[in-house]
């Protein structure tokens, strides 16, 4: 994991760059209080610029002081995906950490969405599965909110385990290609999935190094997902 992250940003903040009282931006945050509208504006857009995510105690008090640790996978119903989180479950809890987990079918919203409800929870740390974060400025938050391991994908400022898509699917081709295969497809890559993608590299550059034309009707995608049913075809 990264050893330094930056703090969260916090109302003190706030009333420091707007020039008002701490108790000035808790009214306009929570609209509990006299503020004028201009001043609640200004601090509304200094929350925003600053990334400010407020906390919520009474869910702290829910888990019961126990630090909590997100997980991300694109799909949970991938064999091997959820084979992995059942064992980073069993880690994580017997290491005394509550887990959320996240669901995010490829899907940068969702993803977004955890992310927000992370910080809420004071989450301490992130498991990014198979997943690239694609916005900037989630990925800034994502790296200055938490302590971050990416499996996978490789994420900017995050340690990164990595899969050898390419070069194992190379192997693979390969084995087809010594049994006398020619005609091999490529099914289920998908843009917003570098691992297929990298696989789709693997079996283009195999076929190539052993003289195989390339057949644009042999490679099937691009699908919604990788599941089961994308190999039906």
């Amino acid at each position: 994991c990264q050893e330094g992250f930056m703090r969260k940003t916090t109302i003190k903040d706030i009333a420091k760059k707007a020039n008002v009282s701490i108790g000035t931006v808790s009214r306009a945050l929570n609209s509990n209080g006299p503020v004028s509208p201009s001043t609640k504006q200004a601090v509304l857009k200094i929350a925003k610029e600053l990334g400010y995510v407020p906390s919520t105690p009474d869910k702290s008090v829910f888990m019961k002081g126990r630090a909590i640790i997100g997980i991300i996978v694109t799909e949970i119903s991938n064999p091997f995906l959820s084979e992995m989180v059942s064992l980073l479950l069993d880690v994580f809890r017997s290491e005394g950490y509550m887990v959320m987990l996240c669901n995010s079918n490829y899907d940068q919203g969702i993803v977004e969405e955890f992310v927000n409800e992370l910080a809420q929870f004071n989450a301490v740390g992130l498991v990014i599965i198979s997943t690239t974060i694609q916005n900037p400025d989630l990925l800034d938050r994502i790296n200055s909110s938490f302590k971050v391991v990416s499996i996978g994908d490789e994420n900017p400022g995050m340690t990164t385990i990595e899969w050898h898509d390419r070069a194992s699917t190379m192997k693979l081709i390969q084995h087809l290609i010594d049994f006398g295969h020619r005609k091999i497809a490529c099914v289920g890559h998908h843009s917003t999935a570098l691992q297929t993608m990298r696989r789709l590299e693997g079996y283009k550059e195999c076929l190539q190094v052993n003289g195989i034309p390339i057949r644009e009707e042999y490679i099937l995608g691009e699908v919604d997902n990788t599941s089961l049913n994308t190999g039906y075809v």
